[in-house]
Order: C-alpha cells, then sequence, then structure tokens
C-alpha cells in the first residue's frame, strides 16, 4: 500500500508548524518529544502501522491520543481538552517527521515543479471571488517572489506585502499556512502560487481568471499580471470594511491601554495581519501607515534603544484620524482617503527633462530605495522615479552600488549617468502624482542643458514666500503633498554647526535677499551628505538649483538639501550628495571633526525665531498625552488632569477653541479613541502655527 498519508509530515518544516500555532508552543512540543512523550500506541513499529492504516494512524503525545491524516497536522484531531491547535498535535508532527522512512517511503519531491503542476482552474475556484481578485490585484503590482525550499516546503514572500505563505508538497493550495488575517488568506496564497508559477514561465489563462478582460479581478489576455492595477472602490463603506475598521480601532486602544513602553510581542503580528486586511479592503494609504506604525512598534517589542514612543503615537493618532474619516466620508472623499492600489499611468511622451538628481531612503518598517528627481519643464513640475526593495529582499542593493549600477528605466543606463544627460522617454507613463512607472517607456538622452538655457528657462521656486503654501499642503489625510521642492537660490552662505540642535545648517538666499536655512541632521548615517555640502560650499562654485527634501512625520516645517546643480568650467553639473564623491569617507571635514568632539569656533546660523506662546502651549499639551500613553495611565492621575485644565484655559483665553473643547471631551472621557483625537488636532495644530512661524523666520 501507498504511505503517502505518512509522507506529507516529511514535508512539513519547522516554520510552517510555528505559522501553525506560535514559536512558544513550538518549543513546547519539541521538549515532549525529546523526553520520549510521543510514540506509537502500545509500542507498534512504523511499518507495521503504515501497513495497518490507509489514511492516518494515531499517536499518543503526552498521554493525549492524536489522530493524524493525510490532510496534515491542520486538519488533525487530538482528545485534549484545548481549542485548535495543541501542544500535542505539534508534538505528534514533529515524532513523526523524526522517524526513519518506512519500506513504502515515498520519493523526494520537487516542491516547485509541484507547484506549477497544479491545476490553475482549480486554484482560482478554490480561492473565491473575493480572494481571487485580490490576489490578481496584488500579483499586478508585486515583482519576482522570494522562494526558500526546505525539503518538501517552499516559503514564499511577496515583495512588499510582509507576509509568508507556505507550500507543502502533497497538501495543495487547501494545505497552505501563513500568518495572514484569515480574510486574507485565501487571496496571499493564490497570489503566492501564481508568482511564483509566474517566475518559472507558466502564462496566467485569463479565461480562467473568471472575469472578462477590463473587469475588476479580470486580466487580458498576454498581460500575465503586468497590465492596469485595479481602482479601489469608490462607493461608501462596505460591512466588512467597517468590521475591519473596527477591529483596527480596537487593537490601537488595546496598545494606548496598555502603555507604548510596554508593547507586547504580540502586538507586531496582529499589525502585520491588519496590513494584509487594509490590501484586502482596497485601502492602501492605511496599509501604508500600518507598515510605518509595524516598523515602529516591532523596535518598541524589542525595546530597541532606537525606539520612538513619540513617533510611534504619532503613527497611531493618525491612523485613528484616517480611520474615523474613512467612516464619515461620503463617495466622493472617500476615494481620495482610500489611496489607490497603484497609481494610475497614462502613457505620454514627455518633453527633455532636467536631471535634478537622487537621494537614499529608508523606512522604519525597513523598506529602502532611491527615489531620481527630474524637472518637467512643460508642466513645470518635479517627476521622480523610484528603485525600491522591501525590508530584508535582494542583499545586493544597497546604497553603494545601486547610483552607478541601478536602472530605473530601459536603456537610460545607471541614475548617475542620467543625471549626466538631459532624458527623453518615449511612451512613458506618469501618474497624476508625478511618478514614472519604471517599464513601458523607451528613453534616450540628449546634451545637458548649458546655463544660459538653465537661466532662461527659471524651474523650481525662486522666492521663498512661496514655500508657504507647499508646506501647508505637506500634513493631513488626503496625501498626494510633494516630497522634494526645486528651490533657485541667488547666492548662499558656507554652511556651519549647530551644537545645540546638532544639525548642521545652511542659509540660501532667494532672489530677493530672504534668507531661508536648509538642515541635515548631525548624524553619521548623513555623514556622505554633509561631507559633500561642506566641500562643494568651500568650492564657492555658483549653485542655480538645490533639490530640498520635506520629511515626512515632520510637526516643524523642514527642508533638507539632498541634491545640487552647480556652474563649473561653464558646465552643469549634477551632484547628488548622498552619492557623489566630493567628500571621500574617511578623510573627515570640518564638520565631521567637530562631530567627533574636535570643535573649531565658527559663528552659529541664523537661528528660527523663538517659539511662540501658542507653539509652547501646544507642545506642553502634547507632553502630557505623551507621558500618558508611554504609561497607559488611563484615565490620567490628579496632576495632569491639572495640568490639562491649565493649558486648557491658557488655550481657551487665545481663542483655540477647537483645542479647549478637545481637552475638556478628553477630560469628562479619558478614552484612547479621545486621547488619539486630541492628539491629532494637536500635531496639525502645530504642524500649522510652525508653518507660520516659518514663513516669519525667512530673514532679510
Amino acid at each position: 500500500m501507498s504511505a503517502s498519508w505518512y509522507a506529507v509530515y516529511r514535508n512539513i518544516d519547522d516554520a510552517a508548524l510555528e505559522a501553525l500555532a506560535n514559536a512558544g508552543l513550538l518549543r513546547r512540543a519539541a521538549k515532549d518529544v525529546e523526553a520520549g512523550k510521543v510514540g506509537w500506541p502500545q509500542g507498534a513499529g512504523l511499518d507495521a502501522v503504515l501497513h495497518a492504516a490507509k489514511d492516518g494512524a494515531t499517536v499518543l503525545a503526552d498521554g493525549q491520543q492524536v489522530q493524524l491524516t493525510s490532510a496534515g497536522p491542520r486538519q488533525a484531531r487530538c482528545d485534549c481538552p484545548a481549542p485548535g491547535m495543541c501542544k500535542h498535535i505539534l508534538a505528534a508532527a514533529l515524532w513523526l517527521r523524526a522517524q526513519p522512512a518506512g519500506e513504502d517511503a515515498a520519493p523526494a519531491v520537487d516542491v516547485v515543479a509541484e507547484i506549477c503542476a497544479l491545476p490553475e482552474a482549480a486554484l482560482l475556484k478554490a480561492a473565491g471571488k473575493a480572494g481571487r481578485t485580490q490576489a490578481l490585484a496584488w500579483l499586478a503590482t508585486c515583482g519576482a517572489p522570494e522562494v526558500s525550499v526546505e525539503g518538501g516546503s517552499a516559503t514564499i514572500v511577496l515583495p512588499g506585502l510582509q507576509q509568508r505563505a507556505i507550500y507543502v508538497a502533497g497538501l495543495g493550495y487547501d494545505g497552505m499556512l501563513s500568518e495572514a488575517a484569515p480574510g486574507s488568506k485565501r487571496a496571499l496564497h493564490l497570489a503566492a502560487l501564481l508568482a511564483v508559477r509566474r517566475e518559472q514561465g507558466v502564462p496566467l489563462q485569463a479565461a480562467a481568471a473568471g472575469a472578462a478582460p477590463g473587469e475588476p479581478g479580470g486580466l487580458a489576455a498576454g498581460e500575465g499580471g503586468a497590465g492596469d492595477a485595479l481602482e479601489p472602490g469608490a462607493g461608501a463603506l462596505s460591512a466588512s470594511e467597517r468590521a475591519f475598521i473596527a477591529q483596527l480601532r480596537a487593537l490601537l486602544h488595546d496598545i494606548l491601554r496598555n502603555g507604548l513602553s510596554h508593547v507586547s510581542a504580540l502586538v507586531p503580528p496582529q499589525l502585520r495581519a491588519l496590513n494584509m486586511s487594509a490590501r484586502a479592503e482596497d485601502m492602501p494609504r492605511l496599509a501604508a501607515m500600518l507598515r510605518e506604525l509595524g516598523g515602529t512598534i516591532d523596535l518598541l517589542a524589542e525595546r530597541s534603544y532606537h525606539a520612538d514612543e513619540r513617533q510611534a503615537l504619532s503613527h497611531m493618532a493618525r491612523i485613528e484620524a484616517l480611520c474615523v474619516a474613512l467612516e464619515q466620508a461620503d463617495a466622493v472623499r472617500l476615494q481620495g482617503l482610500r489611496g489607490k492600489v497603484r497609481r494610475d499611468f497614462e502613457g505620454s511622451t514627455l518633453p527633455a527633462l532636467l536631471p535634478l538628481g537622487g537621494y537614499w531612503w529608508t523606512t522604519r518598517g525597513g523598506a529602502r530605495g532611491m527615489t531620481l528627481s527630474l524637472w518637467d519643464p512643460d508642466a513645470r513640475a518635479i517627476v521622480q522615479g523610484v528603485l525600491a526593495r522591501p525590508d530584508g529582499s535582494d542583499p545586493t542593493f544597497h546604497r553603494h552600488t545601486i547610483w552607478d549600477a541601478g536602472s530605473v528605466w530601459a536603456g537610460a543606463g545607471s541614475p548617475g549617468r542620467i543625471c549626466q544627460h538631459m532624458l527623453r522617454l518615449e511612451g512613458a507613463r506618469v501618474a497624476d502624482d508625478g511618478r514614472i512607472a519604471g517599464a513601458g517607456a523607451q528613453a534616450s538622452t540628449a546634451p545637458l542643458w548649458n546655463p544660459a538655457q538653465l537661466e532662461a528657462a527659471a524651474p523650481g521656486l525662486g522666492d521663498w514666500q512661496e514655500l508657504q503654501a507647499v508646506l501647508r499642503d505637506s500634513g493631513g489625510l488626503a496625501g498626494g503633498a510633494p516630497d522634494c521642492v526645486l528651490l533657485r537660490p541667488g547666492s548662499y552662505a558656507q554652511p556651519v554647526l549647530n551644537e545645540v540642535r546638532q544639525q548642521f545648517e545652511w542659509r540660501v538666499n532667494d532672489s530677493q535677499g530672504r534668507g531661508l536655512v536648509l538642515r541635515i541632521p548631525a548624524e553619521q548615517a548623513c555623514e556622505q551628505r554633509i561631507g559633500n555640502l561642506e566641500k562643494l560650499a568651500e568650492k564657492a562654485l555658483p549653485i542655480p538649483l538645490v533639490l530640498a527634501r520635506i520629511p515626512r512625520g515632520e510637526a516643524a516645517p523642514a527642508l533638507e538639501p539632498v541634491a545640487l546643480t552647480v556652474v563649473e568650467n561653464g558646465k552643469l553639473r549634477v551632484v547628488s550628495l548622498d552619492f557623489a564623491h566630493e567628500h571621500r569617507l574617511g578623510n573627515m571635514g570640518r564638520f565631521m571633526r567637530a562631530l567627533a568632539g574636535m570643535v573649531e569656533g565658527r559663528s552659529a546660523a541664523p537661528a528660527l525665531a523663538a517659539p511662540s506662546a501658542m507653539e509652547r502651549l501646544l507642545e506642553q499639551a502634547s507632553a502630557v498625552l505623551e507621558r500618558i500613553a508611554m504609561s497607559g495611565r488611563l484615565p490620567p492621575d490628579p496632576a495632569q488632569r491639572a495640568e490639562l485644565a491649565g493649558l486648557r484655559q491658557a488655550l481657551q483665553s487665545a481663542g483655540i477653541d477647537l483645542i479647549c473643547d478637545a481637552i475638556r471631551n478628553f477630560e469628562q472621557q479619558a478614552s484612547p479613541a479621545r486621547a488619539l483625537q486630541l492628539y491629532y488636532l494637536l500635531m496639525r495644530c502645530t504642524s500649522l502655527v510652525r508653518v507660520g512661524r516659518f514663513g516669519a523666520a525667512i530673514s532679510t
């Protein structure tokens, strides 16, 4: 007889068993196996059991009877009172896997070949309409999967989803395992299998997808999942979407009740599962916020010294505000609040684009990438291309190679080469936010503008007063704000080190002589950026253009220089501060020597105006909430209540009724929801006050 049911257990690795339960329960099961608490009933041998059983057998584990079948451990049954997966089932699976092969042991299997041989129509049918639709949407936007095979199990990770799906040979689609939320499992498992098949050259049959071309969830013939992406739903929230938002808000409130300084290790997996659910519910903006929060919460759960409770509270407040806005939005506002599963790229032929430079970025969620900015002279706007990787993927993708070896558009060469020429893109697909798709464009180059052409085109902002409107729009829930601005300075000063604020400050003046201070944090990660800026400023070359980044999540408006266009020997040269070699690492300039303790005496940059009384009140109220959030002390103690009451009276005297009402509501009912709503209002008001102060700080 065949012992195929037994072969299934030989194909299951520890990662698959951990996905069924958790690492702690698996360790307890392994200890039972080591202690000899698991075996066949009445001391029967393996061959005898295999010949007597047709589709399974009974194993004794720590005194409990576990019935194993060919459906794998997920369908196993134990007579203990524990609900769901118990340590006895895990112990039985571990013990059986370690037994010597029987006489009828099945030969080793090629798990990837088995995935490719699965009937596609059966896969799509098993996933259901909703799972199929979401899986095809993910497949259209993801890149090549990461597949690791161990024995008869394949662990599949799709870029950007931050979830793994495990396929066990012999168990098929229904036997796949993952830590995704229940509502997302079918979609994730199908997307993982289809991605592996696509990578192996197995085409996706459009007729089997169960949707006509153009219908949500369907693919046109020949697209193979790389065509136009789905539009997010435009109507009011469905019952499942409202249930998901309620689940998310409940988790945020639980985190706040327990205190951000006491985050449990169980929270990060819950956030990852909710991130998957947000994608499944067509809420990519919320999913992006959850990824950022997840990265910060991971650090808090690990008790890392890099952890920042204040940043976690900021993310939570924004997510809470977006959830409330989604619940109350009409169909028109809902579209913008949802975000887009993928940007709508429209094919077009762009004019010759002026390269502005690129910068390197990382997120707390672990993603990293390079953004390359160019100037569209017809639209008078910045357009961008991005190369990025999710956490833990592609170890060859890093800062030191991407500039000279990466490729953004076919035929354009590396980002470093692009910055040496004007760039033409035929058939480029440009999104409404200025992002240019990496595929579908044919690139060609032309000579870079000369200084006279640049002066005639006058790209960017030459009047610093125009910056206030740009910075005012950089917050809020609807998104769409730029991450960079292009400045056209008339002159500049030498950069200086502000030791008190631990940052490097560089004053650039507009055509009217008004000064604007750009800042770079005094951190080791910024050493190359700082050193390149220092060396270029020392050369006193004309700098007609400065590309400055608006850091995300900053309560105070701040601009960081990331790339310069200089005039050298009568020609333009684009210098990306994160990648250039004006400054050689290890040969420290005066800034890095000062940072290391060898401070040279030099004057400080003109400081921003002192915080206003309004700003100080808002900061004090925020600080009270931050202390409450870190400790989880709800309701606040009498001292904190008295402090909030005093701040409320002071704000009321200043005429800030909106904040006063929010503080009063929190005093009456100190719930997590009201704490997050109050903190979000304080963040937004502080940001708007500082935007006004930013404009006032532009000196003459």
